[in-house]
């Protein structure tokens, strides 16, 4: 599907999400909180209180509220610092490179 206003140009529509979730660094074990701002086909947004490097690989791990839910992990490349918030809060551009139990997000 493609969503095209006179601002901005975009190949898939956003979902807005804003929910906390978790992410770590591809290569560290520990889980760090931060905030998914919006997820398409192709990226997602995130705000964490931590700077990451750009080009780094992270996995996203998304919970639900319902235990009987499969947890949602996305496996993405961090391309872009999407800004900085008062609260020092970090936004980042992630292009995903694979997801597992993605459906979730549609059906629900």
């Amino acid at each position: 599907m493609s969503m095209q206003n006179a601002s901005e140009k975009r190949d898939f529509e956003r979902l807005d999400i804003d929910h906390p979730v978790y992410y770590r660094l591809v290569e560290e074990a520990d889980l760090r909180g931060c905030v998914l701002e919006n997820v398409s086909a192709s990226g997602v947004l995130l705000w964490t209180h931590e700077e990451i490097p750009l080009n780094s690989l992270i996995d996203i791990t998304i919970k639900s509220d319902d235990p009987a839910d499969l947890p949602i992990h996305i496996k993405a490349t961090v391309v872009r610092q999407a800004g900085v918030n008062g609260l020092d809060r970090f936004g980042y551009g992630c292009r995903i490179e694979a997801t597992e139990n993605a459906i979730a997000l549609v059906l629900n």
